[in-house]
């Protein structure tokens, strides 16, 4: 004889004993409601034709899910029924939760209304989306990431051109210096006390110059300059050194090559973007990628419009987090053994180059979903061992499923 509330020409196999028994009344429960949902999707299937343009649209494909969704426990349900074993009760309720939660509101008008406004927000987050990746592309389109300056090699290139400029300003007094000098002469002139010719200039001292070119070579070695300044520099300050050793010196051709270093050290109009604007707008556009694929993952259900604000929460939070994640990354550097152990010469961010800081704050970005979450259970943790111990008989949602995740917040 089949257990009441499960046909008997399904084939239903009724399980034994009590805790058969109550599994069997929670079949035929679950099968009821089921029917009972059946029949009102069929009147929002039927007052689909009320409705107009895009809308209409909408709703169809709202409703579209919402069959896939009975069809999968429809399944599930036969699946019980034609077996004793009631071990996927808890997953059969889970999935009806979902349809009664998709087929709650009773206005069809309504929920076209509010399918169209989640419809319009993904539009808007695909255009943020789009109008940050074409930013992206122009900011970092100026210049070869490959040999982009930091912003510190940026500013030591102001500080590098200084020192040259003093030396070269020596350089050329030296040189005019010398130009000031009488040509060499058989015709002993006019003496004065010491020796020297009445007129004279002293010739300048090409040992004292050739120890300012050695020190500016040493300053700019120390300098955080990147590699291709280095070797430009010291190729050239080798040629202003050949210049000195010769006999005379050539002082001027000496000042002439410093004043092309200078020029070559010359720093661009535009300084490279700071750190923490690439950050924010790293974080941002990998946020509102993750963000527009849970949209779209959700965009047939009218409660997604419930969920708009903690989409936005999590972009606003989203910056704040990269911010924390590569401001700490900035701080460190491990350079012990990574030389020595593997061709790594250094970790963390500092000295890092701009494309590199914009593509890890994508990456927290892209995961900043995961740190809300943990940020949230650790809070919610914490509140739970502040608050008295609960009597060990606690009521059940009666579904095997977390209060929190019974809610049916889209999480990615």
């Amino acid at each position: 004889m089949a257990t009441p509330g499960i046909p008997a020409s399904r084939g239903g196999r009724p399980a034994r004993g009590a805790a058969g028994a109550a599994a069997n009344a929670e079949l035929a429960l679950l099968q009821r409601k089921f029917r009972e949902q059946e029949q009102a999707y069929q009147q929002f299937a039927a007052q689909v034709g009320q409705l107009r343009g895009i809308t209409r649209l909408l709703v169809q494909a709202w409703l579209a899910e919402i069959r896939l969704m009975m069809a999968q426990l429809e399944r599930r349900l036969q699946q019980l029924t034609a077996s004793s074993n009631r071990a996927g009760m808890d997953a059969a309720w889970r999935r009806f939760w979902n349809v009664l939660s998709a087929l709650s509101p009773g206005d069809l008008q309504s929920v076209g209304r509010r399918l169209l406004v989640v419809s319009l927000f993904l539009l808007l987050q695909i255009a943020a989306g789009i109008g940050l990746l074409g930013y992206s592309v122009r900011l970092f389109g100026r210049f070869d990431p490959q040999t982009a300056l930091t912003r510190e090699q940026w500013e030591e290139r102001g500080h590098a051109r200084a020192e040259v400029r003093r030396v070269q300003i020596v350089m050329a007094r030296a040189a005019e210096e010398t130009k000031q000098l009488p040509p060499a002469s058989p015709v002993p002139g006019p003496q004065q006390e010491g020796g020297q010719a009445a007129g004279a200039v002293a010739a300048p001292d090409t040992s004292l110059l050739r120890g300012e070119v050695e020190a500016l070579a040493s300053t700019l070695s120390e300098m955080r300059l990147p590699e291709r300044d280095l070797r430009l520099a010291n190729s050239w300050l080798e040629n202003v050194l050949g210049d000195l050793n010769k006999e005379p010196a050539d002082l001027a051709d000496a000042a002439k090559i410093l004043t092309e270093l200078e020029t070559a050290l010359a720093t661009s109009a535009e300084p490279p973007p700071a750190p923490v604007a690439l950050i924010v707008l790293g974080s941002l556009l990998g946020m509102i990628t993750i963000t527009i694929h849970l949209n779209w993952k959700f965009r047939s259900r009218w409660n997604t419009l419930g969920f708009m604000p903690w989409y936005v929460t999590k972009l606003v939070g989203a910056p704040v987090i990269s911010l924390a994640v590569v401001g700490l990354l900035f701080q460190v550097s491990f350079t012990a053994d990574l030389a020595a152990a593997t061709d790594i010469s250094a970790l963390g961010l500092r000295g890092a180059s701009p494309l590199l800081i914009f593509a890890v704050s994508i990456i927290t970005g892209l995961f900043s979903n995961k740190m809300f979450e943990w940020l949230r259970g650790l809070a919610g943790a914490r509140v739970a061992t502040m608050r008295p111990p609960a009597p060990a008989a606690t009521a059940s949602n009666g579904g095997g499923e977390s209060e929190d995740n019974s809610s049916g917040r889209p999480t990615p």
